[in-house]
């Protein structure tokens, strides 16, 4: 069932472009670490519930697959849930954006939206047939995909998160006796 150990797996992970493996890092530092800072809050202790259900599923599957493109369903089954949950609560102010955990909360769904983008594209990869270990140096797969994406994701959780004040300004407004 496990084709691959720790070693091989880091091995793996040391043929990536730097780039890549700085990105994993920083998902790392952001989605993996960063919320014990919180876990004396209860919406802490969630995301890093979130974050065990990751582990708990992660493993298993680089250990059964490598780092292959299969690691995105992963990435999409746990955190497309985490985006939702903190987007809702930033959006629903029951966290305040400037807070400390706010601030986290903001960076966190930034980074989500990228490597959302990004595992989507390697899912399609996947279900393309590309079983094998993430390629280096990949070939051109949807590349003119990827930027718009990311751009048109950022500008949906940005209206979903801001747009009832958005729309509440507008309202308050059209409704000013002074303004008619």
């Amino acid at each position: 069932m496990f084709q691959y150990s720790f070693a091989e797996i880091q091995s793996q992970l040391d043929t990536l472009p730097t780039l890549l493996r700085l990105w994993f890092g920083w998902m790392g530092i952001v989605i993996l670490f960063a919320p014990i800072a919180f876990v004396h809050r209860r919406r802490g202790r969630i995301v890093l519930a979130f974050t065990a259900v990751f582990a708990a599923a992660m493993l298993p599957v680089l250990h059964a697959v490598g780092i292959s493109y299969l690691i995105s369903l992963v990435h999409l089954v746990v955190w497309v849930p985490l985006l939702l949950y903190l987007s809702f609560l930033l959006r629903e102010r029951r966290i305040r954006p400037g807070s400390p955990f706010g601030v986290w909360a903001i960076v966190a769904v930034s980074t989500l939206i990228v490597t959302l983008v990004l595992d989507v594209r390697d899912f399609v990869r996947w279900l393309g047939g590309e079983r094998g270990l993430i390629d280096p140096a990949p070939g051109v797969y949807l590349p003119w995909v990827t930027i718009p994406a990311m751009i048109a994701a950022f500008a949906a959780v940005a209206w979903y998160i801001l747009g009832p004040r958005l729309r509440s300004s507008g309202d308050s407004a059209s409704s000013d006796p002074a303004s008619a």
